[in-house]
């Protein structure tokens, strides 16, 4: 049972290979110049726009739309060791809006439009004309362009580009209008059109609409205008806040009055309220091996999972998250960091 539970998912492969064949790692993603995981919020970085977080780097958007990026060049072992950015964040480009990270690529917005794939063989400009970008786990690619449109390509596995079927798709296809925002995540992906309606894909690849009146989108949540938050779908780790660590099914149920903004990983969720206040919960694995709240990523100084919201910190613009790292940026433009900065912890709980 152990060892089927280890081969679950690519992640634990890795950690099998890592100490197999063990080197040390340090991916630094949290850039304050260490590789010891924050429990607590710590400021390191300021004037800052905002923030895109993977696995083990971070992206950072200063003011002057300039891109600052710590921790690995890749989201999975290269060879015998990380190929890392440092524990420091460095600027790597300007004129940008947005950046995602998808294992050796990155995928960013410019400021004049361009959707570029920058990767170790270089850049390729992908399409124009582009607002946002949103990648999944498994690779697929959606993005949205000035028009509203979306558009998308990518593996397709489970249906994420909404095209009514699962097949592979190589090059960016039209795939519906009038969007306000889109979500690919771990399985599904979620699509919010201007008229406030929220919808979700199915495992065939057709949507299915399942909330109104929203305004903002994240992994199994949602706020609406009247600033609820709602969870729905899969709630595991507490990453829901609804008091349960249960891999279970949930009907659409709201958590929090107030909110202003979500930002959910696999494993936990960060809530920012209206009134600037930060609210953490999640970092259940489900066993004691599993503890993943020990990188420190809830953030109130305990090691220990939350399945309620838990208050950290106030005085707060915008949030993100990764699987193990959580950021807040303040409203004077400084970037607040704490969570999973070392990658040999990963070992310890895979």
């Amino acid at each position: 049972m152990l060892l089927q539970h280890l081969l679950s998912n690519k992640k634990n492969i890795y950690a099998l290979l890592l100490l197999l064949f063990y080197v040390p790692l340090s991916a630094l993603q949290l850039g304050d110049g260490s590789d010891t995981c924050l429990s607590t919020p710590m400021k390191v970085f300021s004037n800052v726009k905002s923030v895109f977080p993977s696995e083990y780097s971070t992206y950072v958007i200063t003011k002057d739309n300039s891109l600052w990026v710590s921790g690995s060049k890749i989201d999975i072992p290269n060879g015998s060791n990380f190929d890392s950015y440092g524990n420091y964040f460095q600027q790597i480009d300007e004129n940008v809006i947005e950046c995602k990270k998808y294992y050796g690529g990155e995928y960013i917005v410019k400021v004049t439009g361009e959707l570029v794939l920058s990767n170790i063989t270089g850049q390729k400009i992908l399409d124009t004309e582009v607002l946002h970008v949103s990648v999944g786990d498994s690779g697929d690619v959606l993005y949205i362009k000035k028009d509203k449109t979306l558009w998308g390509y990518g593996i397709n596995q489970n249906g994420q580009l909404c095209l009514g079927h699962t097949n592979r798709v190589e090059t960016p296809v039209l795939i519906m209008k009038d969007i306000f925002d889109v979500y690919t995540g771990f399985s599904t992906t979620k699509i919010l059109t201007l008229d406030g309606k929220l919808w979700v894909s199915t495992e065939e690849g057709s949507v299915t609409k399942i909330a109104d009146d929203v305004i903002s989108i994240t992994e199994d949540m949602f706020v609406t205008k009247d600033n609820k938050l709602f969870c729905f779908g899969r709630e595991f780790f507490g990453r829901g806040g609804l008091g349960s660590y249960s891999d279970m099914n949930f009907p659409i149920t709201m958590v929090m009055e107030n909110v202003k903004e979500v930002s959910s990983s696999v494993y936990h969720t960060l809530i920012l309220t209206l009134d600037g206040k930060v609210y953490s919960c999640g970092g259940d694995g489900g066993s004691s091996l599993e503890n993943y709240s020990s990188f420190g990523f809830i953030g109130n100084g305990f090691f220990e999972p939350q399945n309620r919201p838990v208050f950290i910190m106030d005085n707060i613009a915008n949030v993100a998250v990764s699987d193990f790292t959580s950021f807040a940026v303040d409203n004077d433009g400084n970037l607040w960091a704490w969570g999973l900065n070392n990658d040999n912890e990963l070992l310890l709980f895979y």
